[in-house]
């Protein structure tokens, strides 16, 4: 199963939506919130990839009309990329139309195989376009815990991908099962500028650390073979706080 993703949304007016989709047919989903309120719209968008050099991907639907434009590089994976997105356009949510103009992220992924996991946390934040993060997380079925869990991540600063090493994801959920609350630590590869003498210790990784809580209400939904949970959530790294969405998708 292949994974387009997108996700964005502002912390101060409360606009936000993400959106999977799973490719060959299968039902993925779309969120959207604003004006107080969120929901999983019961017609999912497809996205679409334009072939244009910009590189602009569509998502539409009865509801929205977006569009996505790099804002730097893509982080190249095993098995895909994350990147840093603008994206433009406009959605209806609780009966009233909205502008959209917010920084954001999009990915992709080759393989995913839904039947053999447990859940997939998909979590973004952008602080400007030169400060980005985006992960995700999957958990094999049967896993004890977080430590089994394949995740990639995706660290963006002054507009270029950086190397990651050992990503880690914790969560605090609500008695609903609601994440509630994240933190996010990656380590970076030294610089290859602080070179070491004879006899000096190799320079450490170089750590980076993320932490966000849900803010406003959670789009929740059982969409096709997922039940899945969306939040905005606002997030503080570097003495800076930005917005972002944290999604739990758990296949049914």
């Amino acid at each position: 199963m292949s994974l387009l993703a997108l996700a964005f949304g502002e912390v101060g007016i409360g606009i936000w939506g993400c959106a999977w989709d799973l490719g060959d047919g299968r039902p993925g989903f779309t969120a959207v919130g604003a004006g107080g309120e969120a929901a999983v719209l019961e017609r999912p968008g497809r996205i679409e990839l334009s072939d244009d050099e910009a590189g602009t991907w569509w998502l539409a639907s009865e509801d929205l009309e977006l569009e996505s434009l790099p804002e730097g590089e893509a982080a190249m994976l095993a098995d895909g990329f994350d990147q840093l997105v603008r994206i433009r356009g406009r959605l209806r949510a609780g009966g009233a139309d909205y502008e959209v103009d917010c920084l954001g992220t999009r990915a992709s992924r080759a393989d995913i195989e839904l039947g053999r996991l447990e859940s997939i946390r998909g979590v973004s934040a952008w602080f400007g376009p030169d400060l980005g993060l985006a992960v995700l997380s999957a958990r094999p079925r049967g896993a004890a815990g977080h430590d089994h869990d394949l995740i990639t991540a995706s660290l963006f600063e002054q507009g270029l991908s950086v190397t990651i090493e050992e990503p880690r994801l914790s969560t605090t959920y609500t008695e609903g099962g609601i994440p509630a609350r994240a933190s996010v630590e990656v380590w970076l590869e030294p610089d290859e500028s602080e070179a070491t003498g004879a006899g000096q210790e190799p320079p450490e990784p170089r750590p980076r650390r993320v932490a966000g809580e849900s803010i406003g209400p959670i789009a929740s939904r059982s969409e096709g073979s997922l039940d899945v949970h969306a939040a905005l959530f606002r997030w503080h790294a570097q003495g800076r706080d930005g917005p972002g969405v944290y999604v739990l998708a758990q296949p049914r």
